[in-house]
């Protein structure tokens, strides 16, 4: 019984570290201090070179109260920031600091994909309680939006149908979300691929389980 509830669990908790949100395909990796991301957009129908993204964390399935990381391309020149949306208002998380928790910041467009990669703290200061820690227990879904021009009011926006799990040291390291999709590739086949990646390293692990319990 106690191997069937372990294995329930292990189900239950998502063990992948990428996920596709519409024709957003976001991948991370938490180290335990840091959380690694790159986030990638398929926008065919804006001026990619005056565009955003935003890619953000939240309790809830909301935009309101979600810490986002917004990602800016205006011909050539780029900026990334840490914001708190407060309904239509965003703010900064601290105005001293635009990028507070970020580094290694990069946003490059290729054809008509936008990928924006950065390294997150997973905590800045225990008294803010403003910033989300991210670590292996806690659980939020993941929030993007996009729109042309500067930050702002957003044009396209989606969240993950449930909440996500930040494993420590995930099974697979993110994939190169940076190239483009042609041949009929899309961001959904990449999924496929690491999904079946992931199942195979799940399904090594369950044999080694069976070869110890027998």
């Amino acid at each position: 019984m106690k191997f069937f509830l372990l294995i329930s669990l292990l189900i239950s908790s998502c063990l992948c570290n990428s996920i596709n949100i519409d024709d957003v395909y976001v991948t991370w990796k938490n180290t335990g201090e840091k959380t690694y991301f790159k986030v990638t957009a398929n926008l065919k129908e804006f001026n990619y070179h005056d565009c955003w993204i935003s890619i953000g964390i939240n309790r809830s399935p909301l935009m309101n109260g979600a810490n986002s990381v917004v990602c800016r391309m205006n011909n050539n020149v780029t900026w990334t920031r840490h914001y708190l949306n407060n309904g239509r208002s965003p703010s900064l998380l601290d105005e001293n600091e635009p990028s507070l928790g970020l580094s290694d910041t990069c946003v490059s467009v290729i054809k008509d994909n936008i990928t924006c990669q950065f390294i997150r703290k997973n905590q800045v200061d225990d008294k803010m309680e403003s910033y989300f820690k991210i670590n292996e227990t806690n659980e939020y879904y993941l929030i993007y939006a996009a729109g042309e021009g500067d930050f702002g009011m957003h044009s396209r926006q989606g969240q993950t149908r449930m909440p996500v799990r930040f494993h420590l040291n995930p099974l697979i390291s993110p994939a190169d979300t940076t190239k483009s999709y042609d041949n009929n590739e899309s961001h959904e086949s990449n999924f496929k691929k690491i999904m079946g990646l992931v199942c195979k390293e799940f399904l090594n692990f369950l044999n080694n389980v069976f070869k110890k319990l027998f």
